[in-house]
């Protein structure tokens, strides 16, 4: 189970597991982290450290809603991005220089408004065979 996100043909991936999904392009850096059910506290899937930007609600192309929030850390800038899918939550962290978030925040918004749930994943149960 992760997020999906449509990425145009400059981000080169990184690294794909089971737990992340890393993208970059330029010095820009984007980490999709798999889908967990929602914590009692959302708050600790959010990168600590760093001096945080107020929260933005925000919702996807296709609706699904999300929180946006801004990390500054001395040289760096985190965009956190979680995402509500129906109790599942998605957490999506670009990093990268302050500057260059700022110059490429349209195309940046394009691709978090972009995310969507994959819900697919092994079997578990044998009604699943039917679904």
């Amino acid at each position: 189970m992760r997020t999906i996100l449509t990425l145009p043909p400059a981000w080169a991936p990184v690294a794909r597991t089971d737990e992340r999904a890393i993208w970059h392009a330029g010095s820009l850096m984007i980490e999709i982290a798999p889908l967990v059910r929602r914590p009692r506290d959302p708050t600790a899937l959010v990168p600590r450290g760093g001096t945080r930007g107020p929260i933005l609600n925000r919702a996807t192309a296709t609706g699904w809603p999300y929180e946006l929030l801004a990390i500054d850390d001395r040289d760096t800038q985190r965009l956190v991005a979680v995402y509500d899918f129906h109790g599942d939550l998605g957490v999506v962290v670009i990093t990268g220089p302050a500057a260059e978030l700022a110059a490429r925040t349209p195309e940046l918004r394009a691709i978090l408004d972009s995310a969507m749930p994959d819900w697919r994943g092994p079997i578990v149960a044998l009604a699943q065979l039917w679904a």
